[in-house]
Protein backbone atom coordinates (compact mmCIF):
# COMPACT_ATOMS: atom_id res chain seq x y z
CA UNK A 1 0.00 0.00 0.00
CA UNK A 2 1.38 3.33 -0.99
CA UNK A 3 1.55 5.97 1.76
CA UNK A 4 1.51 9.55 1.44
CA UNK A 5 4.95 11.52 2.78
CA UNK A 6 3.47 14.30 5.74
CA UNK A 7 5.71 17.39 5.15
CA UNK A 8 4.60 18.94 7.88
CA UNK A 9 5.65 15.97 10.63
CA UNK A 10 8.05 16.30 12.86
CA UNK A 11 9.81 12.33 11.97
CA UNK A 12 12.33 11.48 14.90
CA UNK A 13 16.05 9.98 13.83
CA UNK A 14 18.69 8.26 15.41
CA UNK A 15 21.74 8.90 13.81
CA UNK A 16 24.13 5.38 12.99
CA UNK A 17 26.57 6.14 15.29
CA UNK A 18 24.08 6.24 18.17
CA UNK A 19 22.30 2.94 16.81
CA UNK A 20 25.85 0.94 16.70
CA UNK A 21 25.94 -2.14 18.49
CA UNK A 22 28.63 -4.68 20.01
CA UNK A 23 29.00 -7.98 19.00
CA UNK A 24 26.54 -9.05 21.02
CA UNK A 25 23.73 -7.08 19.64
CA UNK A 26 23.64 -4.93 22.62
CA UNK A 27 23.61 -0.85 22.31
CA UNK A 28 27.01 1.00 22.36
CA UNK A 29 25.44 4.14 23.46
CA UNK A 30 22.72 3.94 26.00
CA UNK A 31 18.85 4.70 24.85
CA UNK A 32 18.89 7.50 27.49
CA UNK A 33 21.71 9.54 26.31
CA UNK A 34 20.91 8.72 22.38
CA UNK A 35 20.33 12.59 20.73
CA UNK A 36 16.87 12.31 18.40
CA UNK A 37 17.16 14.52 15.42
CA UNK A 38 13.63 15.96 14.15
CA UNK A 39 13.86 15.54 10.30
CA UNK A 40 10.68 16.70 8.05
CA UNK A 41 10.06 15.68 4.74
CA UNK A 42 11.04 17.56 1.73
CA UNK A 43 7.73 18.09 -0.99
CA UNK A 44 7.51 17.49 -4.33
CA UNK A 45 8.58 21.08 -5.51
CA UNK A 46 11.65 21.47 -2.67
CA UNK A 47 13.23 17.78 -4.10
CA UNK A 48 12.46 19.55 -7.45
CA UNK A 49 14.51 22.87 -6.57
CA UNK A 50 17.13 20.87 -5.06
CA UNK A 51 17.59 18.73 -8.17
CA UNK A 52 17.83 22.18 -10.57
CA UNK A 53 20.08 23.89 -7.79
CA UNK A 54 22.26 20.65 -8.70
CA UNK A 55 22.61 20.77 -12.53
CA UNK A 56 22.74 24.99 -12.53
CA UNK A 57 25.69 26.65 -13.93
CA UNK A 58 27.29 29.55 -14.17
CA UNK A 59 29.55 30.93 -16.73
CA UNK A 60 32.34 33.38 -16.15
CA UNK A 61 32.93 35.40 -19.36
CA UNK A 62 36.01 37.35 -20.19
CA UNK A 63 35.03 40.98 -21.69
CA UNK A 64 35.67 39.27 -25.47
CA UNK A 65 33.27 36.86 -24.61
CA UNK A 66 35.35 34.16 -23.77
CA UNK A 67 34.93 31.75 -21.64
CA UNK A 68 36.83 31.14 -18.21
CA UNK A 69 34.86 28.79 -16.18
CA UNK A 70 31.98 27.13 -15.57
CA UNK A 71 30.40 27.03 -11.67
CA UNK A 72 28.26 24.77 -10.41
CA UNK A 73 26.62 24.75 -7.05
CA UNK A 74 28.69 22.92 -4.41
CA UNK A 75 27.84 20.11 -2.59
CA UNK A 76 28.26 21.74 0.95
CA UNK A 77 25.85 24.24 -0.27
CA UNK A 78 23.30 21.91 -1.33
CA UNK A 79 23.59 19.79 1.83
CA UNK A 80 23.17 23.07 3.79
CA UNK A 81 19.91 23.42 1.31
CA UNK A 82 18.69 20.19 2.13
CA UNK A 83 19.41 20.45 6.28
CA UNK A 84 17.99 23.87 6.44
CA UNK A 85 14.68 22.53 4.49
CA UNK A 86 14.77 19.42 6.52
CA UNK A 87 16.44 19.40 9.64
CA UNK A 88 14.15 20.83 12.05
CA UNK A 89 14.78 20.31 15.70
CA UNK A 90 16.56 17.74 18.28
CA UNK A 91 16.61 16.20 21.49
CA UNK A 92 19.78 15.31 23.62
CA UNK A 93 22.41 17.03 21.79
CA UNK A 94 25.06 17.62 23.89
CA UNK A 95 28.30 19.53 23.83
CA UNK A 96 31.73 18.36 25.41
CA UNK A 97 31.33 19.50 29.20
CA UNK A 98 27.29 17.89 28.88
CA UNK A 99 25.30 20.87 28.33
CA UNK A 100 22.28 20.74 26.24
CA UNK A 101 22.84 22.36 22.91
CA UNK A 102 19.86 24.55 21.98
CA UNK A 103 18.75 23.80 18.18
CA UNK A 104 18.09 27.96 16.92
CA UNK A 105 16.32 29.29 13.72
CA UNK A 106 16.84 31.77 11.85
CA UNK A 107 13.42 33.90 10.47
CA UNK A 108 11.52 33.32 8.22
CA UNK A 109 13.17 33.01 4.78
CA UNK A 110 12.64 31.03 1.81
CA UNK A 111 14.45 27.68 1.24
CA UNK A 112 13.97 25.54 -1.92
CA UNK A 113 11.43 27.27 -2.67
CA UNK A 114 9.39 26.93 0.49
CA UNK A 115 9.29 29.68 3.75
CA UNK A 116 10.50 28.44 7.29
CA UNK A 117 12.15 29.04 9.45
CA UNK A 118 15.54 27.25 9.31
CA UNK A 119 18.73 26.52 11.27
CA UNK A 120 20.97 29.11 11.97
CA UNK A 121 24.50 28.26 10.34
CA UNK A 122 25.70 28.24 14.05
CA UNK A 123 23.11 25.87 14.56
CA UNK A 124 24.65 23.44 12.09
CA UNK A 125 27.96 24.50 12.89
CA UNK A 126 27.20 21.90 16.35
CA UNK A 127 27.09 19.25 14.14
CA UNK A 128 30.18 16.94 12.47
CA UNK A 129 30.72 16.91 8.37
CA UNK A 130 29.80 13.11 8.86
CA UNK A 131 26.44 13.89 10.76
CA UNK A 132 25.51 16.57 7.93
CA UNK A 133 26.04 14.55 5.20
CA UNK A 134 24.00 11.53 7.16
CA UNK A 135 21.20 13.72 7.99
CA UNK A 136 21.50 15.39 4.46
CA UNK A 137 21.36 11.97 2.61
CA UNK A 138 18.38 10.96 4.89
CA UNK A 139 15.92 13.94 4.44
CA UNK A 140 16.30 13.52 0.40
CA UNK A 141 16.20 9.89 0.89
CA UNK A 142 12.76 9.98 2.08
CA UNK A 143 11.78 12.27 -0.51
CA UNK A 144 12.44 9.18 -3.15
CA UNK A 145 11.49 6.17 -1.48
CA UNK A 146 8.52 4.46 -0.81
CA UNK A 147 7.08 4.10 3.09
CA UNK A 148 8.37 0.59 3.46
CA UNK A 149 11.87 2.24 2.42
CA UNK A 150 11.00 5.03 4.87
CA UNK A 151 10.34 2.63 7.86
CA UNK A 152 13.72 0.94 7.77
CA UNK A 153 15.37 4.21 7.20
CA UNK A 154 14.26 5.35 10.46
CA UNK A 155 13.80 1.77 12.23
CA UNK A 156 15.38 2.87 15.73
CA UNK A 157 16.30 -0.67 18.43
CA UNK A 158 12.96 -1.23 20.19
CA UNK A 159 12.72 0.92 23.85
CA UNK A 160 9.72 2.43 25.64
CA UNK A 161 11.77 5.59 25.54
CA UNK A 162 11.78 5.53 21.10
CA UNK A 163 10.61 8.74 20.32
CA UNK A 164 7.42 8.80 18.41
CA UNK A 165 6.38 11.68 15.40
CA UNK A 166 4.15 13.04 18.11
CA UNK A 167 7.01 13.42 20.11
CA UNK A 168 6.71 16.20 22.24
CA UNK A 169 9.81 18.27 22.11
CA UNK A 170 11.33 21.97 23.29
CA UNK A 171 10.73 24.24 20.52
CA UNK A 172 13.17 25.85 18.39
CA UNK A 173 14.91 28.90 19.78
CA UNK A 174 14.88 31.88 17.25
CA UNK A 175 17.82 34.00 17.30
Amino acid sequence: MVISINPEARVPYVCLEDRAVDKEGRPLVPVAERTTFFLRDITYREDEAFEEMQVARSEVLADDGTRLQTITPSAARARRMLLQAGLVGWENLRDEAGNPVPFKTSKEETVLGRLCKPPTDETLQRLSGSLRDELASVIQMRARIGAEGRKKLLSLPPSPSTPTETSATAAPVES
